[in-house]
């Protein structure tokens, strides 16, 4: 959903000044889900948080692929998506292992 109403934003407002937002926005909402004290209040900030990075993500895709020649721009959205991706594993990966880290026996 974010990428759809932010895309219309930026083909109005302008890529750059979006993606600004987007990012800065993103950044103030993740700030806030970590000095929360409830949960419902966790999951609003982190719901807009995905809202807003949704966005970013639509705006960078378009832009990545105004900049990339013709002749490459297969080859690069595929490896901008896998790093991505990647991206997002390692970072579920981490939050996992960091949430057992207490459970582990170092010895």
């Amino acid at each position: 959903i974010g990428s759809q109403i932010v895309g219309i934003a930026a083909d109005k407002l302008g890529r750059k000044p979006c993606l600004q937002v987007c990012l800065g926005l993103t950044l103030a909402l993740d700030v806030g889900c970590s000095f929360s004290k409830s949960f419902y209040v966790f999951i609003i900030l982190r719901a807009s948080s995905a809202f807003f990075l949704g966005g970013a993500f639509g705006i960078v895709l378009t832009i990545w692929t105004e900049i990339v020649p013709k002749t490459k721009r297969f080859k690069s959205l595929f490896y901008f998506a896998l790093f991505w991706t990647t991206g997002t594993a390692i970072a579920v990966l981490d939050a996992w292992f960091m949430d057992r880290h207490d459970r582990l026996n170092y010895q």
